[in-house]
């Protein structure tokens, strides 16, 4: 797994936590809720999963990014190289994840419960990225999150 392939796959995970989250919690319409936490099982699965759908208005949060979904991204024999042992505790998350949204979309699931499932999915995709980044046995020093370093303001004198 390359570099290219390490940071597609940390920002898969970002962007399958984001839908079940924070889009699916904005959604008052059950349908459109729905939506989003298919489009995270499809991030999830990558286009030959089998819970994976395409519709008119739901597609691959995923398409053109190296590797397939993070599922099997996660279950590449390169993986532990990149990312250290925690690659096999983040791939047990995505699947658990995975799990939770299928369960979640059952066909008589109300608002509040898509709310509930989106929110469990968001979690242990967090938990999944928090190992990878975090793992104290990978070698190197960790991948940056994307945030800034603060800067030191100077002393009133």
């Amino acid at each position: 797994m390359g570099c290219m392939m390490a940071i597609s796959t940390l920002y898969k995970l970002k962007i399958a936590q984001h839908l079940a989250d924070t889009f699916l919690s904005a959604e008052r319409d059950g349908e459109r809720a729905r939506a989003h936490l298919q489009r995270s099982i499809n991030a999830l699965e990558g286009e030959g999963g089998k819970n994976f759908k395409r519709t008119k208005t739901i597609g691959n949060p995923v398409h053109g990014m190296p590797g397939g979904g993070i599922i099997s991204d996660l279950s590449r024999r390169d993986a532990v190289t990149t990312f250290g042992p925690s690659a096999t505790a983040a791939h047990r998350l995505a699947v658990r994840a995975r799990d939770v949204a299928v369960r979640g979309m059952k066909p008589s699931a109300t608002r509040a419960q898509l709310a509930r499932s989106g929110g469990a999915v968001a979690r242990l995709l967090d938990a999944a990225a928090h190992r990878l980044l975090h793992d104290p046995q990978r070698a190197g020093p960790p991948t940056s999150t994307g945030r800034r370093p603060q800067r030191r303001r100077p002393s009133p004198r």
